[in-house]
């Protein structure tokens, strides 16, 4: 959860504490180092020996700022390979979100309570902080860190770590420290920032430098230099632009990392594991659109997703068969011209009796996340589509029903067959997902106006526009949950996990007499281990590209507007209006955005449209053998 009760007489003495003389080190540096892995992994190890020295000095005095800023300070010198090496500690056990999470790798309700650097951070930002606390968890970290002591020892740090543990670090700088994700409490953000940045300048001219002089590339040296010194101006800056930022100093920045490591010759992690990658590591940066890997996510193989699938898929999802009464496709909740949302509050039940309880959400992007549905119900595609099958209020119907009547067409049986040749049965439920999956797993863009102002393939883009984006990153706090570049919940710098927030959400808009959503989400969900009280009127956080095309908006449709959706925000949920939600993620404290800064960051979202299906050309559906199944009207309400 996300607190500002810091007082403001904490912040002037942030640089002064930081700039302080260091303690002597109890340390030995090797004189003579063998290779880059020894030299690499004896770099490592001497950090870890001023970060735990550090610890135990801080230990003595738990509240004392310039403690804390000290051990900072050191965790942020090690979070470049740290959180690359060992990333699983690290995210839950050194630096977690100050949030209950379930325990992975257990089939229990065991949940883990959070620790690390983000807690004490919250503890740090109350009017009368804990010592008993802050020394637990200062005692918590002690323990993470000789454990990674260890884990150093029997790693190989390789040239290929070296580099892409240095781009996935830019990414988080980005993405976490500078969003004030990683400081929820104090205003570290930016003295964490410098730290990393200098950290990175050392490590390159220990490491990285000598290489390139070594092959004749000393005019590289000249550019990783003047990145460095553009990001240092950058974040010095009284007020920092935070999109300037990214296109001219974050995004580059990565781009030449990738670029050293291929001219050098240094392989990358897909060229050496055949394990799947949720990103592409030869991608120039996190905004380039081959970035996110489309694969994993659907779980298909390269070489299973092929066009005549994803003919058969579409087809599939325009067409009503698959539905009990022959009136219903996915097509009915997802319209093209609404980036594949339906407009409506909450979609018509099976068989026009009602509503669901739920909005249709956009499906464009929709592919990149760990779980589906606004629950998190569905593991993965294949399950989401099997869910809207099965259910009553939707297609109303089961695999064996849709098989019977799909192989009632020549034309259908004919497409599976050439589709899936060496599947004795076309027609199953595994080819009829797979098919629809394949679909999916085309609804995808990252080429709207801002990612192509921040690409630098478009050179302009509104005033109002970078003045949201810059209320996105800072005071809106919208950014950290959102996370660049899908602007959802899934998270970087490795984008395996999706998040859910609880917000507290209300009932419908009104300000004058709020009441909570009932949709206890998460929690009800069905699956067993999210049973969790912290999982309550918990739900996944969607993508905000396309948001303009739809609208209503949050899980039920309740809010018709963007304007309403950033005034909740801006009172601070359910909380801020005096609502009891236990567990609420949302900082309640108000945001204080004015009528202008509101549309402001309107603006920006509106850039983050970029819909390539609305003119998407419509096909003629197959034929049937059963003429009442032909009086069907393609695209139209079914």
């Amino acid at each position: 959860m996300k607190t500002w009760l810091l007082s403001i007489f904490i912040f002037p003495f942030v640089l002064f504490f930081t700039h302080e003389k260091e303690p002597s080190y109890p340390i030995a540096t090797n004189a003579k180092k063998q290779n880059f892995h020894s030299q690499l992994s004896q770099f490592t190890q001497d950090e870890i020996t001023k970060l735990s020295f550090a610890l135990k000095e801080w230990k003595k005095h738990p509240t004392d700022f310039k403690k804390y800023q000290l051990a900072r300070k050191h965790l942020k010198r090690l979070e470049t390979l740290w959180a690359f090496v060992d990333a699983e500690q690290y995210n839950a056990k050194v630096n977690a979100a100050p949030l209950l999470k379930p325990e992975k790798g257990v089939v229990d309700f065991a949940f883990l309570y959070p620790q690390g650097f983000q807690v004490i951070d919250e503890i740090l930002a109350e009017e009368n902080p804990s010592e008993i606390a802050i020394k637990k968890q200062i005692s918590l970290i002690e323990k993470e860190t000789k454990n990674f002591s260890i884990t150093i020892k029997r790693s190989y740090l390789n040239q290929r770590v070296f580099m892409e543990s240095m781009t996935m670090a830019v990414n988080r700088w980005y993405n976490f420290g500078l969003s004030n994700f990683d400081t929820p409490g104090t205003p570290s953000e930016i003295t964490d920032a410098k730290e990393m940045v200098l950290a990175w300048q050392e490590m390159n001219k220990e490491f990285l430098y000598p290489i390139l002089k070594k092959h004749q590339k000393s005019n590289i040296i000249k550019e990783y230099e003047k990145h460095f010194d553009q990001l240092l101006h950058a974040i010095n800056q009284p007020s920092i632009n935070y999109l300037s930022l990214l296109r001219e100093g974050v995004l580059p920045l990565q781009k030449l990392i990738k670029d050293t490591q291929e001219s050098l010759g240094i392989e990358f992690k897909n060229e050496v594991s055949d394990r799947v990658l949720s990103y592409n590591p030869k991608a120039d940066h996190f905004f380039a659109e081959d970035f996110l890997n489309a694969n994993y996510f659907s779980g298909m193989h390269p070489d299973e997703h092929h066009q005549e699938m994803v003919k058969l898929g579409k087809l599939l999802f325009n067409d009503p068969i698959l539905s009990a009464n022959n009136q219903r496709a996915c097509a009915s909740c997802h319209h093209t011209n609404k980036a594949f949302a339906d407009g409506m509050t909450t979609s018509v039940k099976f068989g026009k009796d009602g509503f669901i309880k739920r909005n249709a959400p956009g499906l464009i992007n929709a592919i990149f996340a760990e779980k589906y549905f606004y629950d998190l119900r569905a593991e993965n595609l294949v399950a989401q589509i099997d869910h809207v099958v099965t259910n009553p209020h939707e297609f109303n119907t089961n695999f064996g029903a849709i098989e019977e009547k799909l192989n009632q067409s020549d034309e259908y049986k004919k497409r599976f067959q050439n589709t899936f040749p060496s599947h004795k049965k076309s027609i199953s439920k595994y080819s009829v997902s797979k098919a629809i999956n394949s679909y999916l797993h085309t609804l995808k863009s990252f080429n709207s106006p801002f990612d192509q102002y921040v690409r630098k393939e478009k050179q302009e883009l509104p005033e109002s526009a970078k003045r949201g984006f810059n209320l996105f990153m800072n005071k809106g706090q919208c950014a950290t949950c959102h996370f660049a570049p899908l602007y959802s919940g899934l998270v970087p710098p490795f984008y395996t996990e999706s998040e859910s927030e609880v917000l507290g959400v209300w009932n419908q808009y009104d300000t004058l007499n709020p009441t909570l959503d009932e949709d206890l989400g998460r929690w009800n969900n069905k699956v067993v281990r999210d049973k969790m009280h912290f999982y309550k009127n918990s739900f996944k956080t969607l993508t905000i590209r396309n948001i303009k095309e739809t609208a209503p908006y949050m899980h039920h449709g309740a809010f018709t507007s963007l304007e309403e959706v950033l005034d909740f925000y801006n009172r601070g949920g359910g909380q801020g209006v005096g609502l009891n939600v236990e567990h609420q993620t949302l900082a309640p404290d108000k945001l204080n955005l004015s009528p202008t800064e509101i549309k402001d960051l309107i603006s920006f979202m509106n850039q983050l449209s970029d819909n390539p299906f609305i003119n998407q050309t419509k096909e003629t559906l197959p034929k049937f053998k059963n003429p009442e199944w032909n009086k069907r009207v393609y695209g139209g309400e079914y």
